[in-house]
């Protein structure tokens, strides 16, 4: 047998007996001490690394009709747009995760509960005899 395409799909997990409380100023400091490039609250509040620092803002997804299809505005709470390309990129996944818990959950349901999701520092693997894969490191704190 040979594989031609493959992807690998990790989960760790770590659980604390205590609940986090507020998990927008954690989403915050991620971003703000350069731990992720992009975080995101599951109600839409989002954080995202600039060309100057980080900026918050709004991360509003929307379905249509059939929830077959949908669009999204990042938007920010203050000035004007500044978000550097990478931080674009990961909210482009970002995107993907949310349509995808709207469409199966609805968007008046409380599953998944409350979370935060913080994508990080891509991770470039080389081989020679097979050239380069990229990871994208993402950590959920519910």
């Amino acid at each position: 047998m040979n594989i031609k395409s493959w992807e690998i799909w990790y989960t760790f997990s770590t659980y604390y007996l205590d609940e986090f409380s507020d998990l927008l100023p954690i989403a915050e400091r991620l971003v703000s001490n350069e731990f992720s490039y992009f975080a995101i609250h599951r109600d839409g509040d989002a954080f995202w690394k600039s060309k100057k620092g980080y900026q918050k803002g709004k991360f509003n997804v929307e379905l249509d009709e059939d929830n077959k299809h949908a669009t999204y505005e990042l938007k920010p709470i203050k000035g004007n747009m500044d978000i550097d390309s990478f931080s674009l990129e990961l909210s482009t996944i970002a995107f993907s995760f949310r349509f995808s818990e709207l469409k199966l959950l609805g968007s008046d349901s409380y599953l998944p509960p409350p979370y935060i999701r913080a994508y990080l520092s891509p991770i470039r693997l080389q081989r020679e005899d097979f050239g380069e894969v990229d990871l994208y490191p993402i950590i959920t704190i519910y």
